[in-house]
């Protein structure tokens, strides 16, 4: 009947959506109960010591597991229409599976050892689908996102060693260090954290990150890798807790937040928008963390996976049938199956800013009435976090407008055939629980009591959507579409990220090199290092044309090796 048919892409689809389904409703009937289980398997056991498995299952995991299975299955759906005429089709999907594989062996790890074999797979596979394309622009991106999550790595390693160190010296050594232990794991692990979510000051690798293929954008970016250093703030929100770390969070998620807001109103990419949408979102994750709402931060993650996949699947799609164009200044699509999508890009767009009874305006309402109602917020985090919002109204009607109704260039989109018939299964699936999904705050916010507050709280929050409308007309008629500098460029962070490092290795190789030739004539005037090393040895160690090379490389040998 349909071509599309005998691809394997449908079959996975099916047993990865039908699994996504049972780990949802085991994580809701775990929440009913009010008990956690741990499995165990045993892989290879031997004059009494043996290897074991354990997963645990329980409300954070299973809704969580149940929701990457959905949103990836939805994914290699539209893999199967993206991604029709690659030739290495088949390993693209592979490597699809090898991340969902990463992903759910971090949510069902009950430790951190254990989950930094999920952490590291998904470095390494995230890494393989960003430079998918085989081009300079994915190589770029790649490097600098997997150098960027290394980082998080190598910090997370010390913090795993750090509290091996601390257990095997006992508890006397505990009791002696204990504030200094626990402050260095608790300012390690959010680092690590940011370093994965893509928080400030390690925001750049996100936006690069769009090189991917699109369906490795509606996965990556919406409901798995970004969200991985989320989940571990919520798996572990009372470890750190000392040096203040958890306000600092809280901080840094406000500025994130804002920082993606300003540079999403001056970005004309289409997919680059939708992932500064992102990063503003992660940054409002973590500043509910950092503000105490751990559950509303869970809720949010959850309602803020389907509507952002249905928008890089709607944005994809767009993209695909106008000829491959990203700027939205030249974007306008006549046939009805495309506006059409441009519906959903329009409804992806109201969850996004919070528009009532979407499905995005239950979880950010309820952490900005709480947090302003419980006196959580500064003079100055207030106004970051309500601007930010305004910016996330404005960028987002901005895109839409763009897309639905504002003339530019109108081009005609390829005739549709029958394979992508299938392909409406993808977006519709999320579109339905980018709508209703409220109800889930009926079981993720079950523990929650009721909270009366007053009325100019509740109007400032209502007051968001016509301060974005106001933010949106007046970013077209003061032209912020075409600024650039540190607005329009994510506060000059990419520009650091990539000259940074550059300049740290040329500026050790250039010390290297000068230390390394004053030593080199000293000992040919005094001879006291061929006497120390031997004849003839202290011009190979010592010469001007190796010593750079020796400084540049041992800095990158050494990063390379702390992650490992």
């Amino acid at each position: 009947m349909f071509n599309y048919s005998i691809r394997p892409e449908p079959l996975i689809s099916g047993v990865l959506g039908s699994s996504g389904a049972c780990l949802f409703m085991w994580g809701v009937w775990a929440k009913s109960e009010g008990a956690s289980y741990f499995l165990f398997w045993t892989l290879f056991s031997k004059a009494g010591t043996g290897i074991e498995i354990v997963a645990c299952l329980d409300l954070v995991s299973g809704i969580f597991s149940g929701l990457v299975l959905t949103v990836a299955a939805s994914v290699i759906i539209f893999s199967g229409y993206y991604m029709s005429e690659e030739t290495f089709n088949p390993r693209f999907v592979g490597l699809v599976l090898a991340f969902v594989g990463s992903m759910l062996i971090l949510i069902f790890s009950p430790s951190l050892v254990s989950m930094m074999i999920g952490w590291d797979g998904l470095g390494v596979s995230s890494y393989l689908l960003v430079v998918y394309f085989n081009n300079a622009k994915s190589s770029n991106a790649g490097m600098v996102t997997v150098l960027t999550n290394r980082v998080g790595d190598s910090i997370l390693l010390l913090i795993i060693g750090l509290t091996l160190m601390g257990v095997g010296q006992g508890s006397n050594w505990l009791a002696a260090s204990s504030e200094v232990w626990a402050g260095f794991i608790s300012l390690g692990f959010i680092l690590a954290c940011f370093t994965k979510s893509a928080q400030l000051p390690f925001s750049s690798w996100l936006p690069a990150a769009m090189a991917a293929p699109t369906p490795v954008s509606a996965l990556v970016h919406s409901s798995t890798l970004v969200t991985a250093g989320v989940y571990l703030l919520i798996r572990f929100h009372g470890v750190y807790g000392c040096w203040g770390v958890q306000d600092a969070a809280f901080s840094f998620g406000c500025l994130t937040m804002l920082m993606a807001g300003m540079s999403g109103m001056a970005e004309n990419d289409f997919k680059k928008i939708i992932a500064l949408s992102t990063l503003s979102q992660l940054g409002l994750m973590v500043a509910c963390i950092g503000a105490g709402l751990v559950e509303v931060a869970f809720f949010h993650l959850v309602l803020h996976a389907f509507f952002k996949a249905m928008l890089f699947i709607a944005a994809g799609f767009a993209i695909h049938s106008s000829m491959n164009f990203q700027d939205i200044r030249r974007m306008q699509l006549l046939p009805w199956e495309v506006q059409f999508m441009g519906g959903l890009v329009f409804v992806g767009s109201a969850s996004l800013s919070g528009v009532p009874f979407m499905s995005g305006f239950y979880s950010k309402d309820l952490f900005l009435e709480l947090a302003s109602n419980t006196s959580m917020l500064g003079g100055s985090e207030i106004i970051f976090c309500y601007s930010a919002c305004a910016l996330t109204c404005g960028y987002s009607l901005r895109a839409a407008w763009a897309l639905m109704g504002k003339g530019g260039l109108l081009l005609r989109a390829e005739n549709l055939d029958t394979r992508s018939k299938l392909f409406w299964v993808s977006p519709l699936v999320l579109w339905v629980l980018s709508v209703s999904g409220g109800w889930a705050g009926e079981v993720l916010l079950a523990d929650l009591k009721l909270t009366v507050m007053p009325f100019s709280v509740k109007a400032l929050s209502l007051a968001i959507l016509p301060a974005g409308v106001g933010v949106f007309k007046l970013g077209e008629a003061s032209g912020l579409s075409s600024a650039k500098g540190i607005v329009g460029n994510m506060w000059c962070l990419p520009d650091w990220a990539s000259s940074a490092p550059s300049s740290l290795g040329l500026a050790s190789g250039k010390l290297a090199r000068s230390v390394g030739d004053g030593i080199y004539v000293d000992s040919s005037v005094s001879g006291a290092w061929d006497k120390a090393l031997g004849a003839g040895s202290s011009h190979f160690w010592f010469n001007a044309s190796f010593v750079p090379f020796f400084g540049f490389k041992a800095i990158f040998l050494s990063l390379v090796f702390m992650g490992l």
